[in-house]
């Protein structure tokens, strides 16, 4: 698919290839985990499947109150993939119960978690919303996923490749690279809409740029969509 060109001079800027990265691999800013502790630590929680029934029942035995021995009543409801539990007993002992940390604004982790997952893991919404509703497991609607996609993950992964892409080219900068390039496109044959094209360097296989080519830019036709990166 890649097609060597010849060695492409990179414009010297601001650095020099003698970069340092840490105890860190290359390009994983692992150094920011020390900033988010909190945050780092419930990504790596375990999480698990708990049928309902079951979790009702250590709540409905007994208040939550110590040395309260009344028998609550119990609500529950499901926001997204969280499940809330509300007991009130006779004495007037309050509790609320959330399956899921909260970062703030009505954002839990449990589902912002999911929707990263499904998006970083090449999935699509539709077949993990169809294994829910075989497994009878609350997850998060495709309104929310879709929210938490525009408003925190596609603008964290924008960010991410930016800032990878310019250590790379300061990396590179000043030497003479041997690039590759080459396109895919949304689907087989004619019907395809958009093609990625992706530029990479042939020894190191980084990949330094990405363009997103859209049929309309080419006359409607796809065969033309590779030839215009």
């Amino acid at each position: 698919m890649f097609s060597a060109t010849k060695p492409l001079q990179i414009p010297t800027v601001a650095s020099s290839s003698s970069l340092t990265y840490g105890p860190h691999r290359k390009l994983s800013r692992g150094e920011e985990i020390n900033k988010f502790p909190r945050e780092y630590e419930m990504v790596l929680e375990r999480k698990f499947v708990c049928s309902l029934s079951s979790l009702l029942q250590i709540f409905e035995a007994r208040c939550q109150t110590p040395g309260c021995v009344n028998a609550p009543t119990i609500s529950y409801r499901f926001v997204c993939g969280s499940l809330f539990i509300d007991s009130l007993c006779s004495s007037g002992h309050k509790h609320r119960f959330c399956s899921s940390h909260e970062l703030g604004e009505g954002v839990y982790v449990n589902s912002l978690q999911a929707a990263a997952s499904i998006l970083l893991s090449g999935n699509n919404y539709a077949k993990i919303e169809r294994l829910a509703n075989f497994y009878g497991l609350a997850f998060l609607s495709k309104s929310t996923f879709y929210r938490y996609q525009r408003l925190y993950l596609i603008p964290e992964i924008n960010e991410w490749w930016t800032s990878n892409r310019e250590e790379l080219l300061r990396d590179f900068a000043g030497q003479g690279i041997v690039v590759g390039g080459g396109g895919q496109c949304d689907s087989p044959g004619f019907n395809a809409k958009n093609l990625c094209y992706f530029m990479v360097e042939a020894n190191t296989n980084y990949i330094i740029d990405i363009q997103i080519v859209d049929k309309r830019h080419v006359g409607l036709t796809s065969t033309n969509m590779e030839k215009e990166p």
